[in-house]
């Protein structure tokens, strides 16, 4: 999934989401389907971390994508990014 100048993107976003996962014991593996919402992240959890994904990523995250959906799961998370990042890129 990783593309150009997205190395170390999903390690980069489990480092930022470790701290929201409540649920998610230290050293636990963070499956990339696992449910956010049952590891911990609720949603006050949710916009701090939004925050923090913004400052670490260099993005903004559009009103539109502020859904359940989008923080779903690491994977889906990551894939909103990926795609911020892409679009960054040809801006």
């Amino acid at each position: 999934m990783a593309g150009p100048g997205m190395d170390g993107l999903g390690e980069r976003l489990t480092r930022l989401l470790r701290k929201h996962l409540t649920f998610l014991a230290p050293g636990q593996e963070l499956p990339p389907e696992a449910s956010l919402r049952e590891l911990g992240l609720n949603s006050m959890n949710a916009i701090n971390l939004l925050l923090e994904i913004e400052e670490e990523f260099g993005v903004v995250v559009p009103d539109e994508l502020l859904v359940a959906d989008t923080f779903q799961s690491l994977t889906a998370l990551e894939s909103v990014i990926a795609s911020l990042l892409g679009e960054a890129e040809t801006a």
